[in-house]
């Protein structure tokens, strides 16, 4: 599959697996790990590792290091 396939909205899989990671770094690991892409950017300028130093409520970002 695709690794950095789009949704209608321009989003990967990583950026909505950094958007619904809750903290927890699992997906997102299995997802760099596979090739995916932390800075492509959706329809909005948004890519998941600039979506992950927005997220308030959880340490994202460490997993983008």
């Amino acid at each position: 599959a695709e690794v950095d396939a789009v949704d209608k909205h321009g989003n990967t899989p990583l950026a909505r697996g950094a958007f619904a990671s809750r903290g927890r770094g699992e997906v997102i690991a299995i997802l760099l790990a596979a090739g995916a892409n932390p800075d492509r950017q959706n329809q909005h300028g948004m890519s998941a590792r600039s979506l992950a130093t927005s997220i308030a409520n959880y340490d994202v970002l460490q997993f983008f290091r």
